[in-house]
């Protein structure tokens, strides 16, 4: 009798999951989905200012930072990857170069001294 009644409460239990699972699959009332809304068109000041034109160039947006540490803006973040160089370089294999620095030392790995590099040419 228990075997028996094991096995009607495993088939509920089944049946219960089975329908739970799937009853998200369909809209509510079997309605169709709403269709997307159509794009406005952009005015032509809008489409001018995005026009391509014959000199390479990035897209930024003057009302944020260019500071590397604090711009949110994904624009900006792109432009300031090709604005600034790093110290220090890491390859695929985690060894690490350098561009600008010469050399470099520490005593008390808290404070360290940099030797750039006075060939390499900085502009502001």
């Amino acid at each position: 009798m228990q075997s028996r009644l094991k096995r009607y409460t495993l088939i509920l239990l089944a049946a219960a999951f089975m329908l739970a699972a799937f009853s998200g699959c369909r809209g509510a009332g079997g309605e169709e989905e709403a269709p997307l809304p159509e794009l406005e068109e952009t005015s032509s000041a809008e489409s001018s200012f995005h026009a391509a034109d014959k000199v390479f160039s990035l897209n930024c947006d003057k009302d944020y930072s260019f500071s590397p540490f604090s711009t949110s803006n994904l624009s900006n973040i792109m432009c300031t990857q090709l604005m600034y160089d790093q110290l220090f370089n890491v390859d695929e294999s985690y060894n690490f170069s350098t561009d600008i620095i010469e050399s470099y030392s520490t005593e008390d790995g808290q404070t360290w001294r940099f030797w750039v590099d006075t060939s390499v040419k900085f502009w502001d």
